[in-house]
């Protein structure tokens, strides 16, 4: 429990420090469950180091709902209350899923890796079909959807062609040192703003030629 705490200490205090709107995301063990104080914990973090709400996400494992779900239930509406983003961690490989994702306050899931890993196999009929679903159904819910364990440009594509929300893999970072993170985010956003840029005077030029 100190530890889990410590993790999300840290992980907010360095989140606030880097440019708007970058989120940050923590995994919970479902032991932070027990005895129903953890969306006071989390109250007292975002506090102390100063980090908005919707500026921290928390990824949660099945296994973290499966014990006193009524207490769990109550703790994730808390944290919803403060505006905290919740996400449905590992999904496709638990038993009761489904039912989780109508009962809980969710605001996103993300695919396993495992279903990733072999999407754009020749073979992979039974993975596209998964991904596919998991996609359709969670955007009709309302939910945004993570891709995990990206680590080609063909997985990308493909995810791309399914519409999927967002991804995260080796194919865009791999693990970094924490005084190394606000130069990637500067470089992103540099990236981002040449490719907006150039997609403006691309949008310039056919105007132009109309």
């Amino acid at each position: 429990m100190p530890l889990g705490r410590w993790v999300l200490e840290a992980a907010c205090r360095a989140a606030v420090t880097w440019p708007q709107p970058c989120r940050v995301s923590v995994n919970v063990s479902p032991r932070q469950f027990v005895g129903g104080t953890f969306a006071d914990t989390v109250a007292e973090v975002l506090a102390r180091t100063g980090l908005p709400g919707d500026r921290l996400e928390l990824e949660v494992t099945e296994t973290a709902l499966m014990h006193d779900a009524e207490q769990v239930h109550g703790i994730l509406q808390s944290l919803n209350a403060m505006g905290v983003r919740l996400a449905l961690d590992d999904f496709g490989t638990g038993y009761s899923s489904l039912s989780y994702l109508q009962r809980f306050p969710f605001d996103s899931v993300k695919i396993d890796r495992s279903f990733i890993q072999s999407l754009a196999d020749r073979d992979s009929d039974g993975a596209r079909a998964i991904v596919g679903a998991i996609l359709a159904m969670s955007h009709r819910l309302g939910l945004q959807v993570t891709a995990e364990g990206v680590e080609t440009e063909a997985q990308l594509s493909m995810l791309r062609l399914y519409n999927c929300d967002l991804v995260q893999g080796f194919l865009l970072a791999r693990p970094m040192r924490l005084e190394q993170v606000p130069g990637y985010l500067a470089a992103r956003q540099a990236r981002q703003s040449d490719s907006h840029l150039a997609d403006a005077v691309a949008d310039a030029v056919a105007d132009a030629v109309e």
